[in-house]
């Protein structure tokens, strides 16, 4: 039976995302990414399976990431309007 990852699997995918944000998706070889999340090449492997499939999910914890924080700064707020005017510049 395999081992449990040792990794929290969010975190991990969030440090892939943030590679491939800076460097995209072609200059983010295997080693990079090894290095960024700090795994060996067997947990990215038999946890991602492959780059493209490591891409798909970092994206879909970018949706997912934006999608909470959409609900929580908009959506679960009384005033939705609130929270644009605090978040724009102060007018001139």
């Amino acid at each position: 039976m395999p081992r449990p990852p040792q990794f929290d699997r969010n975190e991990a995918l969030n440090k892939a995302l943030d590679l491939f944000w800076s460097d995209g998706y072609e200059a983010s070889s295997i080693s990079k990414l090894l290095d960024t999340m700090d795994l060996n090449r067997g947990s990215l492997y038999s946890t991602f399976r492959d780059k493209r499939s490591l891409f798909e999910l970092a994206m879909a914890q970018y949706v997912q990431n934006l999608s909470e924080l959409t609900d929580r700064t908009l959506v679960k707020i009384p005033d939705p309007l609130d929270c644009l005017l605090y978040t724009s510049p102060s007018p001139r």
